[in-house]
């Protein structure tokens, strides 16, 4: 199994942080799937198959990803160039900030690819936010493939496992406040000591079929003001 390294974000002092946050990416972060947008622009025909084949749950994410880049004909100047019309999400710069402002460790997990993520965070002075994603790996000079770096540490559903960078999270801090928006979100939001799940998406479907509370968000202004400036939680479910 690949050693990975450990996260930065821990404290120097080893002690346990009060809170730390885990934030999904694609719909979260950033308020388009970028991953989804990209096949659908570079795929040729049979990439939608793949994807309601696993949405029907016949195939992995892995395995989905995996076909999707056989589908798909894309330079990396292509790749770039397509990415540089996404920003983050509505609020989520000032959130990140806020979080780097109090200390408070802040790692989003995506199970789509760090190519980009860090794209879109650098374009934005972001890059110093912690971030797990798959790999985008190019190939020749239009065909590419993905890697699971965390893929070993799951259980096999995600090739990155959510539920594994939650737990590790817990080492480092007491309380964890989940954000996301859809369907890889769902094996690791229930554990979080606190749920925002962005209105109208399919976590909010999930969480209310398991009874469990949550926070429903339209942007990431809301969450800030609640989490850093003491605005009250209206929670759903409870």
């Amino acid at each position: 199994m690949e050693q990975l390294e450990p996260l930065s974000i821990k404290s120097a002092a080893g002690n346990k942080k009060t809170l730390a946050i885990m934030v999904d990416f694609d719909g979260t972060a950033c308020a388009y799937d970028v991953g989804n947008l990209l096949f659908a622009r570079f795929s040729q025909s049979g990439w939608s198959k793949v994807v309601h084949s696993w949405e029907r749950g016949e195939i992995d994410s892995r395995e989905c990803l995996i076909e999707e880049s056989k589908l798909a004909r894309a330079t990396r100047e292509d790749l770039s160039d397509f990415v540089s019309q996404f920003k983050p999400a509505p609020g989520f710069a000032a959130f990140a900030n806020s979080c780097r402002e109090t200390g408070t460790p802040l790692l989003v997990v995506s199970d789509g690819f760090d190519f980009y993520i860090h794209r879109i965070f650098s374009r934005h002075k972001l890059d110093w936010i912690e971030i797990r994603a798959n790999r985008l790996i190019f190939t020749g000079k239009d065909t590419f493939v993905p890697e699971f770096p965390f893929y070993n540490f799951g259980c096999g559903i995600c090739g990155n496992c959510k539920f594994y960078h939650f737990t590790e999270l817990t080492k480092i801090a007491q309380k964890i406040i989940f954000i996301g928006d859809g369907h890889s979100d769902r094996y690791s939001a229930p554990l979080a000591n606190t749920i925002y799940a962005r209105r109208n998406k399919s976590l909010v479907k999930h969480l209310k079929a398991m009874g469990l509370p949550f926070v429903p968000y339209d942007d990431f202004h809301e969450i800030r003001d609640q989490i850093f400036g003491g605005q009250r939680l209206i929670m759903v479910g409870t």
